[in-house]
């Protein structure tokens, strides 16, 4: 074996090392510089800013993608978007060596109202109804929700609701329903 093969085999082998090393996203710090939202067509400024607001916080490559993938889910849970990407786009180094990152929530337009109708039959009544729905009216993924029923025994029914998120949070929202029957 010459000396040609063994110094082959050193560099081939320091290669390898180095192709096997893992980045860690959690140790690598970074700063999201800017945040937009594209593809949805109803959206307040208030609503950008709420979700931006915890991204631009965030200190790590890690956090930065968990942040914006969050993000993403509130705009789904909120009925503005269908779907939601997230794409991020390494925009250079910072001065204290943290990588600039934007942001960039790419959505596909969520629908904007939906309507049912229905039609049943039980006990010797008949009833028929339509049920609609208002997603996303003012920009802040509110929703109104509207059922009128019709039956032989029931003359009407109406029912009516809109929920209001709050904070950008669908999990936490103020709620407000009224009802009419009127009964022969």
């Amino acid at each position: 074996m010459d000396s040609g093969d063994f110094s082959a085999r050193g560099i081939l082998r320091s290669a390898a090392q180095q192709q096997q090393q893992t980045i860690d996203p959690d140790a690598i710090e970074a700063r999201a510089t800017r945040v937009s939202v594209s593809g949805v067509s109803r959206i307040r400024e208030g609503v950008v800013n709420t979700l931006a607001h915890r991204i631009l916080l965030a200190r790590t490559v890690s956090d930065v993608a968990m942040e914006a993938r969050e993000a993403a889910g509130r705009l789904q849970a909120l009925g503005m978007a269908k779907a939601a990407y997230v794409v991020l786009d390494h925009t250079g180094d910072g001065a204290n060596g943290a990588r600039l990152i934007d942001v960039a929530l790419e959505c596909v337009d969520g629908p904007r109202y939906s309507v049912r109708t229905e039609a049943g039959v039980n006990d010797a009544e008949g009833t028929a109804g339509v049920t609609a729905r208002l997603i996303n009216i003012f920009g802040g993924g509110e929703a109104a929700d509207f059922h009128y029923t019709r039956g032989s025994r029931t003359r009407a029914a109406l029912q009516a609701g809109i929920s209001l998120p709050v904070a950008a949070d669908p999990l936490r929202s103020v709620s407000f329903a009224a009802a009419q029957r009127s009964i022969t």
